[in-house]
């Protein structure tokens, strides 16, 4: 029951912050393609068409994620939402004869995943596997040579400054919902004491009287004009309490 709870809650974090994650990619994309095309004239070209697809695979996989198939298949938009961003510039700079090592953009699309999902480091991972396998095809296979963002950059050092980024990403992901999964489950443990307090309150007093207890713990007393009191009275009770079982008498009480 816990882990249903756990995993109802987890796909309800998981949408909302797929969809704040996708609006804000789409907004960051849409002022550089501003910037580039007010003050670059001569912009290039695979740059542009990869900031245009990108825009596109990211409105497309915003409206998968609002209809019921995406709120039933999340890992599928996480995943679609990653690789939007991380292999669409492969495919049009391996049009141009080049492997383009996205250093900078990728370095932000790992933080910004660990950032606004926190949870399941292993969709973190076969994002991150998919970039990687995708890149060395086109560098082994295809035999492309790379490219970077920074002019002059050693390619083989951001590569590695790259692996042990992903790496404390997704540790820093692992170690956040191993923390976020022992909150909810003290959670869960607090709200269970909190309502077996309250069942046996309610044994205790009436409904009216825990409700008024629980809102103001104080003393509580009402003052009634006219009242009548009954008292009431079974012959011969000590003796057929000894003689009796105390189940047995509680039935009898609730008899008279």
């Amino acid at each position: 029951m816990a882990n249903d709870k756990y995993a109802t809650w987890l796909d309800s974090f998981q949408w909302n912050r797929l969809r704040l994650g996708i609006v804000i990619a789409m907004i960051a994309l849409l002022t550089f393609i501003i910037l580039n095309l007010s003050r670059y004239p001569n912009i290039i070209l695979p740059w542009l068409y990869t900031n245009l697809s990108q825009e596109v695979a990211l409105l497309l996989c915003l409206l998968f994620l609002h209809s019921p198939k995406g709120r039933a298949h999340l890992s599928i938009n996480f995943l679609w939402f990653s690789w939007s961003i991380t292999l669409i510039p492969l495919y049009w700079y391996w049009q141009s004869g080049i492997v383009k090592l996205y250093f900078v953009t990728w370095t932000l699309v790992f933080l910004g995943q660990a950032t606004f999902l926190p949870v399941r480091w292993k969709l973190h991972l076969v994002s991150q596997l998919g970039l990687l396998v995708s890149f060395l095809v086109l560098f082994v296979v295809f035999k492309l040579p790379i490219e970077t963002q920074i002019a002059n950059a050693d390619s083989t050092f951001l590569c590695l400054y790259l692996f042990w980024f992903a790496v404390i990403c997704d540790i820093s992901v692992y170690l956040h919902e191993t923390l976020q999964y022992s909150e909810f489950q003290a959670k869960l443990n607090l709200q269970a004491e909190q309502d077996k307090s309250e069942r046996l309150l309610l044994n205790i007093l009436p409904a009216s009287i825990a409700k008024r207890l629980k809102q103001q713990p104080t003393t509580l007393a009402d003052d009634f004009a006219q009242v009548s009191v009954l008292f009431a009275d079974i012959v011969g009770f000590t003796k057929i309490s000894g003689q009796m079982s105390p189940s047995n008498l509680v039935k009898l009480l609730n008899n008279r």
